[in-house]
């Protein structure tokens, strides 16, 4: 790795992160969190290579990281009031349903107030002084949480080397098409140059859902599909259709979407394939690519707000039909 050819350089630099890290300053950890995917990667890695002693700064780091976001100003545990959606109020999903004088009825606004009244809070988070094996992902989740919540804050730099973590995390250790092979058989000695197998970083559901929503943000939304793929073809990599208005690193989201997938198909985690499936699936078969998309790729069609024409006096009613005259009679 790259920590152990200037190791010296490594220390100092995870020194002044740490430093960093421990600021009240919110810009100061915000900095810090550009280096969050790429410190994890380096940490889980030499877990896994059971070189715990030789990333024990990036440890402190970390744990540093995760207490400062895990407390508020006054130093108490952070917790996350939101309220759960309903359709009775607006989103970008949806349009909420007009509510004519009539319908004000005492049913309607108490379930009108119940909506509103439910909220849900997250947290408060445990506040960790070391690292485990049992809370050594939960804190990578957190930090993946944290990251998560400023990624439309985050320089674009921030996000390639985010693609390039994701595809390390959950790649390592897995043999890949034109990776490096045993090419002689004829010797004993050729079984002492072949190299010891590398490990695999043990991965939670949390942990990939974190790195998919990230991975998600980086693919641009501003999108179109040229020679767009049937539905029968949904099941081909993505990287054998052309897009065109990307950015520079829509390869490497492209191919930490497809790694996630696989290593979700490999653990057999249920809700990580979904979430994959219908990233792959919405970008092959229903992309945008409307300016007006956001960064998330959310477009909304709003529907036209109509009046109903009051009926005409010349229309023909069961009534007015009856004091007519047929023809003829």
């Amino acid at each position: 790795m790259k920590e152990q050819r200037c190791p010296d350089l490594f220390e100092n630099t995870v020194r002044q992160l740490f430093a960093l890290a421990r600021s009240k300053d919110e810009r100061l950890r915000e900095f810090v969190l550009l280096f969050a995917p790429s410190l994890l990667y380096i940490y889980l890695s030499s877990i896994s290579f059971g070189e715990k002693k030789g990333v024990g700064s990036v440890e402190v780091a970390l744990l540093a990281l995760y207490n400062m976001e895990v407390l508020d100003e006054q130093g108490q545990p952070r917790i996350a009031p939101f309220r759960l959606p309903t359709l009775a109020r607006q989103s970008v999903f949806h349009e909420p349903a007009s509510l004519a004088p009539a319908s004000f009825t005492v049913d309607s606004l108490q379930r009108l107030e119940a909506g509103d009244a439910e909220t849900v809070r997250w947290g408060p988070p445990t506040q960790m002084t070391s690292v485990t094996a049992a809370t050594r992902h939960h804190l990578a989740t957190a930090i993946m949480v944290a990251f998560n919540a400023r990624l439309a804050t985050l320089p674009k730099i921030a996000l390639m080397h985010l693609c390039k973590a994701a595809s390390k995390i959950v790649s390592q250790g897995f043999n890949r098409p034109g990776h490096h092979h045993r090419s002689s058989y004829g010797s004993e000695s050729s079984f002492s140059l072949y190299p010891r197998p590398t490990p695999r970083i043990p991965v939670t559901t949390e942990l990939l859902a974190e790195l998919l929503h990230a991975v998600y943000f980086a693919i641009p939304a501003e999108r179109s599909l040229h020679d767009l793929p049937s539905l029968m073809s949904i099941s081909m990599p993505l990287s054998h259709f052309h897009y065109s208005r990307f950015n520079e690193f829509a390869s490497l989201g492209i191919q930490a979407l497809e790694d996630l997938h696989m290593r979700a198909q490999y653990e057999l985690f249920g809700d990580v394939l979904l979430m994959t499936n219908a990233i792959k699936n919405s970008l092959k078969v229903n992309p945008s690519g409307q300016p007006s998309d956001g960064p998330m790729g959310i477009s909304v069609a709003l529907t036209p707000l109509t009046t109903t024409a009051p009926l005409s006096k010349s229309f023909i009613t069961n009534a007015s039909f009856r004091t007519k005259k047929l023809p003829g009679r």
